[in-house]
């Protein structure tokens, strides 16, 4: 575990480092959402530490939710669309995530982001679920109210388009209080040439330590 406190680590952004007036929510049930399958990695691991804690997963894919958790998992999946891709000899059709074709977030979030609950919203921005779905929980939780922690990951630099939707992501998340996030590419000089398994591991151990944090305040 690190000595440092989140908001000090070079990896770690945040857009306003004071939270919220504690002294009358400490009896509020804390509820960990995870958006995306990134955000569901994350979710286990901090499961599987022993934080007490409400647990909601939402995502295209169960894989990577343990069976036998306390987990509840909300099934999502995004619109998809056909890429034709011209090889010279023969052209492939590829599936990809339509992300210029948004859909209205599922009613059964809604109704977890309804109840009396202090929550704290986890996800690896670049995806569909992700970013869109981050930004649409942030807004009804902010425009009703609600006590909240958003933390997410940006990726790295090599992967292309998500880039592009998790920066455009963090723009829009950086008017909200309470948002930190975590540069994967600054994570990787932060630690040195680490393999990827290694920094995926750093990353863990930071929503970790930030959970934490939230949760002594």
């Amino acid at each position: 575990m690190y000595n440092k406190k989140p908001q000090e680590l070079e990896v770690l952004g945040s857009t306003n480092n004071s939270l919220k007036d504690t002294s009358k929510i400490d009896k509020k049930p804390l509820h960990i959402i995870a958006l995306g399958g990134a955000g569901c990695n994350f979710l286990r691991f901090i499961y599987n530490h022993g934080v007490k804690a409400k647990y909601t997963a939402v995502s295209s894919e169960s894989g990577n939710i343990p069976k036998d958790s306390t987990i509840e998992f909300i099934h999502f999946a995004p619109p998809q669309k056909e890429v034709m891709i011209d090889r010279g000899t023969f052209v492939d059709k590829l599936v990809s995530i339509d992300m210029n074709n948004r859909l209205q977030m599922p009613d059964a979030i809604y109704k977890h982001l309804e109840s009396d609950d202090k929550f704290i919203i986890i996800s690896g921005l670049g995806g569909y679920i992700s970013s869109f779905f981050t930004e649409d929980t942030a807004n009804y939780l902010s425009k009703n109210g609600k006590t909240f922690l958003i933390i997410c990951t940006l990726p790295f630099s090599f992967e292309g388009e998500r880039t592009r939707y998790a920066e455009d992501t963090r723009k829009k998340l950086s008017s909200f209080d309470n948002f930190k996030y975590i540069e994967n590419n600054s994570l990787k000089e932060k630690y040195g040439n680490v393999g990827f398994k290694a920094a995926f591991q750093k990353i863990d151990e930071l929503f970790l330590d930030i959970v934490n944090d939230y949760i002594a305040e």
